[in-house]
């Protein structure tokens, strides 16, 4: 790695960086496409928008922060507010003023990456637990239950009768199709 990169390579560090020139930002891309880029960009605002419409102002930031942040540690409201360079106070004050708690937020985004989750892969519950920032998985199950009225097995189980219900009606279809 350090012949590949011509750099120090540092072993059994805590945490991974490259730290390079921030003349090197300036560079050109060879083949980038300003065009591309911009429509990418209004498409992706406009995603984030339609997923999160109340999330104009400060929530959007703390569900940015905590999404960062699950999995790794803490997610204590002392750490998304030096994530977003704000006194504890000066968050929680921000968010009360859209009508929001920080615990409101941190439930809510960890029952929709639960949700992604656990339709999308196929991680062990245990693992989705973690990544979640719960200390074990019996206490992610009595969360997702209270968000979602089922347990995260079953929840699973039904996503995924539901994904392959496209499938075989499109199968049905095209057997009615060459059989007519």
């Amino acid at each position: 790695m350090a012949q590949a990169c011509a750099a120090q390579v540092r072993w059994g560090a805590d945490a991974n960086r490259a730290i390079f020139p921030t003349a090197l930002l300036d560079w050109p891309l060879p083949q980038a496409q300003q065009g591309v880029l911009a429509l990418l960009q209004r498409h992706a605002d406009a995603l984030l928008q339609a997923r999160h419409p109340r999330d104009a102002g400060i929530a959007a930031q703390v569900r940015q922060s905590l999404s960062g942040r699950l999995g790794r540690g803490t997610v204590k409201l002392a750490d998304v507010a030096q994530d977003l360079h704000l006194s504890t106070r000066t968050l929680q004050r921000r968010l009360a003023d859209e009508g929001l708690a920080y615990q409101t937020l941190l439930d809510a985004t960890r029952h929709e990456l639960a949700c992604h989750y656990l339709s999308g892969s196929a991680l062990p519950i245990a693992e989705v637990a973690y990544l979640l920032g719960f200390q074990d998985a019996p206490a992610f199950t009595h969360a997702f239950k209270h968000w979602q009225g089922q347990g995260p097995g079953q929840y699973r189980a039904e996503a995924s009768r539901k994904s392959l219900r496209p499938l075989a009606d499109a199968e049905n279809r095209t057997r009615r199709g060459l059989t007519a």
